[in-house]
């Protein structure tokens, strides 16, 4: 299975609270879009002329994976994340979360549904973003 990006909503978001983290999955550029990375932090997207890639070195934002930036929040925030499985009647399998700031008592209760984990995911690292 693979690791799964977080989005450019997410990933703008994480980068104003903080997040500074090597990734080497890839940075979303001055055009807001995916630009992966080799391991010498060259641009494998070799159309951009070379200003669009200083613009882009300047303005990126690195995109971790779900899980780091999960770990991210975890271990330098306290905030825990908590996804839950259910079964409705209707809808199936339906994914909810539960965000909380440990040793502060803010949390977020999610009263609604995703069809998946990762879509769960995604909103509840917003959310924990957004309590920090």
């Amino acid at each position: 299975m693979e690791e799964q990006l977080i989005t450019f909503k997410t990933a703008i978001l994480s980068k104003h609270k903080g997040f500074d983290v090597p990734v080497k999955f890839g940075v979303y550029g001055v055009k807001m879009k995916l630009t992966h990375f080799h391991k010498k932090g060259v641009f494998e997207n070799v159309n951009w002329n070379a200003k669009e890639k200083q613009q882009s070195h300047s303005k990126a934002t690195s995109i971790p994976t779900q899980s780091l930036l999960q770990k991210w929040l975890r271990d330098n925030h306290k905030v825990s994340i908590q996804i839950n499985d259910y079964r409705d009647a209707l809808k199936g399998e339906c994914f909810s979360f539960r965000v909380k700031k440990l040793h502060d008592y803010t949390d977020v209760d999610f009263d609604g549904y995703f069809k998946t984990y990762e879509e769960a995911l995604e909103e509840a690292l917003y959310e924990g973003l957004s309590l920090i």
